[in-house]
């Protein structure tokens, strides 16, 4: 019988602590005032569509940066001096 009053007394003692309204915190963020509030950004330029976007990191780069063997640089310096001398005949006829 102990035990029976002695957890209805204790339910007693509870029920006002359950019964008591949720504290809701709350919190604001003060910014600089000085700072525009609204920011326009205007694009200069029209924009040239969304693949750009979603391209590679590696193809955004070309290899001008890349090391080359020594004889590939020569043979392109040759063939971009012949390509060059066919296209512009100005400065074939020079050279002889």
């Amino acid at each position: 019988m102990k035990i029976i009053s002695n957890l209805l007394l204790m339910s007693l003692f509870s029920l006002p602590l359950m019964a008591e309204e949720a504290i809701k915190l709350e919190s604001k963020i003060v910014g600089d005032k000085e700072q525009p509030s609204v920011s326009y950004f205007v694009p200069w330029q029209e924009a040239s569509g969304v693949d750009r976007l979603y391209q590679n990191v590696e193809d955004r780069y070309d290899n001008s940066l890349d090391a080359i063997d020594r004889d590939v640089m020569l043979r392109s310096m040759r063939i971009y001096d012949e390509m060059n001398l066919e296209n512009n005949p100005s400065l074939n006829s020079e050279a002889n």
